[in-house]
């Protein structure tokens, strides 16, 4: 089968990435072109279309919760009113699984920030937290979400091994859930990466984007990203701040 490397216009936004994680009615962006490679490297243009969602209007707006998200609708359909249920790694693996998160790495950091007091299990109560801060946490609190779910080594800190850890695995399942959605940013990147399998070239992608990151971000140049200095360059917003939010759309799978 053909790989496809494709090219497509940036495509998220810090607001919309960090907030979009409720259910929403989409309504069509149109982009332009993108880059279509196959395997014997030959190229054409295509048109795509990508659907945005209105939730940063919705969240403000305080119409949204819980029960707006699907993950919290796949809960209640296999585990019902049960409110005394404590949920394995396993079992929030497999609820993760079942709305299109299967990679490993990122399935088990959610584990850790859905269990809010570090007890080995999820009970109905923290996934209840976990699923209202997706559909109305507030900025602040959303940036803290990705914080610790890019800090794996649960240290405080973020290092840039972690950082190109996490943005490979947001990376894959962005490549898995949206077809429109690209790596591969420029015609040089579809040159140099062509024939290349996606683990290699998420693996590519995620060193470039976590290099430029630290440049930007670890101001005091100490090799680690503290969770003040994550919240600053968020906030300052900027090409590669976007670039990196982009990925979070794949927890519109929760939606």
């Amino acid at each position: 089968m053909a790989m496809f490397l494709r090219l497509g216009l940036r495509t998220g936004s810090m607001a919309v990435a960090a907030a979009g994680l409720t259910k929403v009615t989409a309504f069509p962006i149109q982009h332009k072109p993108f880059l279509h490679c196959d395997e014997d490297g030959t190229k054409s243009v295509r048109t795509l279309q990508r659907t945005r969602s209105s939730v940063v209007e919705r969240s403000r707006s305080g119409k949204v919760d819980k029960q707006d998200t699907v993950l919290f609708v796949a809960y209640k359909k296999k585990y019902g009113d049960k409110k005394k249920i404590q949920l394995t790694l396993t079992d929030v693996r497999a609820l993760l699984a079942d709305v299109g998160l299967k990679h490993e790495i990122l399935a088990n950091r959610i584990f850790k920030c859905m269990d809010d007091d570090d007890s080995g299990t999820v009970d109905f109560q923290e996934m209840s937290a976990f699923c209202n801060l997706l559909a109305k946490g507030t900025e602040e609190d959303k940036f803290k979400f990705l914080f610790n779910a890019c800090d794996v080594s649960d240290s405080g800190n973020i290092d840039i091994g972690e950082m190109r850890t996490m943005i490979k695995e947001m990376a894959l399942t962005c490549h898995e859930l949206y077809p429109e959605w690209s790596m591969v940013r420029t015609e040089v990147d579809a040159d140099l990466w062509a024939h290349m399998d996606s683990d290699v070239v998420a693996q590519l992608y995620a060193n470039r984007l976590a290099h430029d990151v630290f440049v930007q971000a670890d101001k005091d140049k100490s090799g680690g990203l503290s969770l003040k200095e994550f919240i600053f360059w968020a906030k300052r917003g900027g090409k590669t701040v976007e670039a990196f939010f982009e990925l979070f759309p794949i927890f519109s799978v929760f939606l």
